[in-house]
């Protein structure tokens, strides 16, 4: 007789993003003596380690069959999952095979964009499904069929803030009559990056650190650092660095031109690029505040916030949404992408670095308040027991 309820989460990367780096403080802080998780993952990473190291069963499969709506192009996107879909039978029999091994009580799907495989989990497997919305869809016809298949195949839905939650509202309609919350990603502290090197120190010495966490990409609008670095020098103001801490694609022709354009335009000194961390933290504790800028969409929150937050510091955010970052309290916001205002945001706080100090230390108590790993484990753990129970 079963002592534990088996739960089986489906990732569809192995640790490198937000929500998968979300989902392993959700399993390490997990009950233990009531539960027991397994993992599979579609894109090997750090994960695959990391839960070793926490005796928890993962596996890699690749590739998992998911898509998702996107604000444009979503017929090349359609195209590139019916390829995807051709692994579908893989798949399933691979998952089938975990089933009869753990029996699982629960399906976690840690990302809307395996809604198409829900399906199937609901047809094959006849567990309850728990389905975690973790970014925001454009508002079109591919999302809301997106939607409305999710809906229709999950039993509880999970959302990362209001903000996803209002948007499946207006995608949806009512969604009273569908099991969901609204819980934050927990906070962690992985600690398995080697000390920040004294190159790094001295690059750091005697400048103003504005850190941005986020992988080199159109998307996520880097090229707007350059415009910022631009105004700094117009005013003369050199004791600005910019530490971005991301993943750089030597053979993306986007941060080929980037680079190019930081070279010619003679912004250098504005810039240091560290490459992918694994653990952020170190690296952000080494800075003065997060910057966040994104270029499809304006929403002051992410695991970059949530991080600066935990290490004390400032945050500077383009969008409106105050739950997190409050403007003038714990940060700074900017409606819409405003250049010369995120720079004004920026060398205020420069200028002041005791007010710099009193708005990290707001931070870093309201994180503590927010993204409590364990508290947020335990708001999951009672979603199982109340879907088992009403079985």
């Amino acid at each position: 007789m079963k002592q534990k309820t088996r739960v089986l989460y489906i990732d569809i990367e192995g640790g490198w993003g937000g929500s998968s780096r979300s989902l392993y403080f959700l399993i390490k802080n997990l009950g233990r003596r009531d539960f027991e998780p397994v993992v599979v993952y579609g894109k090997k990473g750090p994960n695959n380690r990391r839960y070793a190291e926490i005796d928890v069963v993962s596996y890699c499969f690749s590739p998992i069959p998911r898509t998702t709506a996107m604000r444009c192009g979503n017929l090349k996107s359609i195209a590139v999952f019916s390829l995807k879909l051709l692994h579908l039978p893989r798949f399933l029999f691979f998952v089938n095979k975990l089933f009869r091994k753990y029996d699982f009580d629960i399906v976690h799907l840690n990302h809307e964009s395996l809604f198409f495989i829900a399906i199937f989990f609901r047809i094959f497997f006849k567990v309850p499904i728990v389905t975690h919305i973790r970014t925001m869809l454009p508002e079109n016809l591919a999302a809301k069929l997106q939607c409305r298949i999710t809906c229709r195949t999950s039993d509880y839905l999970i959302f990362i803030s209001e903000n996803e939650r209002n948007l499946w509202l207006s995608l949806y309609g009512d969604l009273g009559l569908l099991r969901q919350s609204v819980i934050y990603n927990p906070a962690g502290n992985l600690r398995s990056d080697k000390e920040v090197s004294d190159e790094f120190d001295k690059a750091l010495k005697d400048k103003f650190a504005v850190a941005v966490v986020s992988s080199i990409s159109n998307y996520r609008g880097t090229d707007y650092l350059l415009d910022i670095a631009n105004i700094m020098r117009e005013r003369r103001k050199t004791g600005v660095i910019f530490v971005v801490i991301g993943k750089i694609n030597p053979k993306d022709k986007y941060a080929g031109a980037l680079m190019g354009r930081i070279k010619s335009e003679g912004l250098e000194p504005y810039f240091l690029f560290t490459g992918y961390k694994e653990n952020t933290l170190p690296w952000l504790e080494k800075c003065d505040i997060l910057l966040h800028v994104c270029r499809m969409v304006h929403n002051p929150w992410g695991r970059d916030i949530i991080e600066a937050m935990s290490a004390g510091k400032p945050v500077v955010s383009v969008g409106t949404y105050g739950k997190f970052v409050e403007n003038g309290v714990n940060g700074f916001l900017v409606a819409g992408y405003k250049p010369h205002q995120i720079t004004d945001k920026i060398l205020s706080l420069s200028a002041d670095p005791d007010e710099c100090t009193a708005i990290g230390r707001r931070n870093s108590e309201k994180a503590k308040k927010l993204f409590d790993s364990a508290r947020y484990s335990k708001k999951i753990e009672e979603i199982y027991a109340g879907l088992l129970g009403s079985r």
